[in-house]
């Protein structure tokens, strides 16, 4: 899940397709980054993938 006051990084892979990026440190996880996917499909948007990378391990 994003973390509303954490900074993120938008990425515009083709004006149908975005990705969410955010890396964070929480207690529970520690380092992580995490990989949302959007696409535009039927006149709305989807989440497509999800990806999270945990560093600390």
């Amino acid at each position: 899940m994003l973390i509303e006051d954490q900074s993120y990084h938008l990425v515009m892979h083709h004006p149908r397709e975005y990705q969410v990026i955010q890396e964070t440190t929480t207690d529970m996880i520690g380092h992580y980054t995490l990989t949302i996917t959007y696409g535009f499909h039927h006149n709305r948007w989807i989440i497509e993938d999800r990806q999270v990378d945990i560093h600390d391990r």
